[in-house]
This record gives structure tokens, sequence and C-alpha cells, in this order.
């Protein structure tokens, strides 16, 4: 999917794909094959198995697309040789350890998060400045079938399965802080993915709810749902009191890549429309911009985030099994 896009940012900016680094054969050669697709006029990548290979790591920006429990370590890695400027997807890092040390990183760290630079988002930014909206909550789903990835043991560490707040909810946290800034954790909780005769902890959905200044954002994740969704709703009203409810609607994962805003007032549908939504791109554009500043702070506070929720729900579990315990006594 970068490939794809850095194939589509190559006439707006002059960029230039130096090195692949895999050590998987197979995996190498798929994705030489796509690039000779994309960049037919271009000469191929050097293919090096390790990142050690090579020599010059402080010319050129590291986009790595690894699995997230090693993404704090690959960073350190690039960063030890020399690179100065790294690109991680969200979740950046797995632990608040790991966070600790990716600030510590004598490199530029750029979060490439697709949603906060989403045509939609716009859209939505658009309509609240426009009708004056005061939020009152937001809403986000993002739910998806992960089951056949789940089976197979996709991004586990061994044999455990991802928290299910480290899948898709690192994103709509990511754009609760946007909209609304620093948050307080007021609930938190998940379910099993059970897959015929194994059950995955804290896999299967999860939901949390933070208060920013009173203005709630609930977050809500089920990864055993068939269809794919992901959108946002934004509930408020005007000065006047008028109650507004915006629904963005984030594109699939498809060619056509639209996305869909809707504006109700007072429970009737006053706008819609549809838009190219193609939010990976805009997202590695600003990265790669040579204007675009280094979202570092961003990456901590909005990642930070996540690991409170997760501390949340331990903590109430903890609770919960301490007062059981009294009640047994």
């Amino acid at each position: 999917m970068h490939l794809k896009s850095y194939a589509k940012l190559s006439a707006r900016l002059k960029i230039r794909i130096a090195y692949l680094v895999e050590p998987n054969d197979q995996n190498a050669a798929f994705w030489m094959s796509l690039y000779q697709e994309l960049f037919p006029a271009s000469e191929k990548p050097a293919w090096v198995r390790v990142v050690t290979a090579v020599g010059d790591l402080e010319n050129y920006i590291s986009d790595l697309c690894v699995p997230n429990h090693i993404h704090y370590s690959m960073a350190a890695a690039v960063s030890a040789l020399g690179c100065r400027d790294i690109i991680l997807e969200k979740p950046s890092v797995t632990n608040m350890d790991e966070l600790a040390g990716l600030s510590r990183l004598k490199a530029n760290i750029f979060l490439q998060e697709n949603y906060i630079h989403s045509d939609v988002v716009k859209s939505v930014e658009k309509i609240m400045h426009l009708y004056n909206i005061r939020v009152n909550n937001m809403r986000f789903v993002f739910s998806k079938d992960r089951t056949r990835d789940s089976a197979e043991g996709r991004g586990f560490t061994g044999h455990e399965a991802p928290h299910n707040f480290m899948v898709e909810l690192p994103h709509s946290i990511a754009l609760a802080y946007y909209f609304l800034g620093q948050g307080n954790c007021t609930y938190a909780a998940t379910k099993n993915m059970i897959l015929c005769d194994r059950i995955l902890p804290k896999h299967g959905e999860g939901t949390i709810i933070f208060s920013h200044k009173g203005v709630l954002s609930s977050h809500y994740s089920n990864l055993q749902q068939e269809s794919r969704e992901r959108f946002i709703t934004v509930s408020g009203e005007d000065i006047r009191g008028v109650k507004f409810k915006i629904q963005g609607e984030f594109a699939k994962i498809s060619d056509d890549l639209i996305g869909k805003v809707d504006l109700y007032r007072e429970g009737q549908l006053l706008h819609s429309e549809r838009m190219l939504d193609d939010s990976l791109t805009n997202s590695l554009y600003s990265i790669l911009d040579a204007d675009s500043p280094c979202n570092f702070s961003f990456l901590y506070a909005s990642t930070k985030h996540i690991f409170e929720a997760i501390q949340y729900e331990e903590y109430q579990e903890a609770s919960e099994k301490f007062e059981n315990q009294l009640g047994r006594s």
C-alpha cells in the first residue's frame, strides 16, 4: 500500500526509493514485481536482506513497514546506523518504556497516521467551523473482520494476540486527540476473541471512553465483524442551541477510495457529499514535504493515551477481583 502511494507522489515530489530491506525472498520478489509495474521507467531499488548492508543511512528516510512489536527495535537500529528521519505507523510502540526510548533517539520520528490527513476529516472540520458547532461528544467506530489474520498469528508476539486497543483504536484515539486534545480515560473494557477451540484474550472487542474537559469521545472496535466499518460521528449544537450531527465515513480499502460526510440539523439531513479519501497518500505527502514539521509530540501524546486505557482496564479488573475476594471472605 505504501508503494502505491509513493507512485502517486512521484509526480508531486522528487523522491526515489533507493533500497528495499527484506529478508524474505518471496516477499522481496513480490515487492519488486509491483515496483516495476508502478515505476516502469525507473531503475529498481537495491535489495538487501539486512539494514546494516545500507552503508549511508544518513542520506535516506527509513519507512519502517514492520510488525508493531519490533517498531522500536528497528527504529533504534536504523537510528544507531545514522538515519536521521524515520517513519512509523500507529501504534508506534507496544509499551511506555519503548515510547520513552523512542523520545531519546537521535532522529526525527514521523507518525504515519492516515486519518488525520483524511479528506473526510477536513470536511468534518469545515462543517464544524461553518456552523460554529460546539461539540458535545464524538463517537468513533473502527471495526473489521480480523479472524483470518488472527488465526494465522499475524501481529502476534510469540503466541500472544495483540490487545484490541492496539489494533484499530490507535487511529480513533489519534483522531480524538487531534480534535479534542488531552483526555482522561473514564471507561475501558475488552472481550476475548473465540476462534473454534481457541480463546484470544482481550482481542475481540474493545470500548474506551475519554473525557476531554467535559467533552466525551467514545471508541469501539470489533475485530470479528464481517463488514468493515470506519466512521466518526460528531454531535453538538450552535450558539442558539440548534442540534447538529456530522457523520463521516472513511473510505474502505478499494481502488475508488471514496469517503462520505452527512450533516444533520435537528435530525434532518441537510447536506451530503462524497469525496476522494486517499488518506495514506496524503499522510506520506505531509511527511515527505520539506515544509512538514516533525510530529513527534503528537505521536507521544496520542500513543500515551492508548496505554492509559489499557492500564485503566487492568486497574478496574484488579479492583473487581479484590472486591469479589472480600465478598467471599
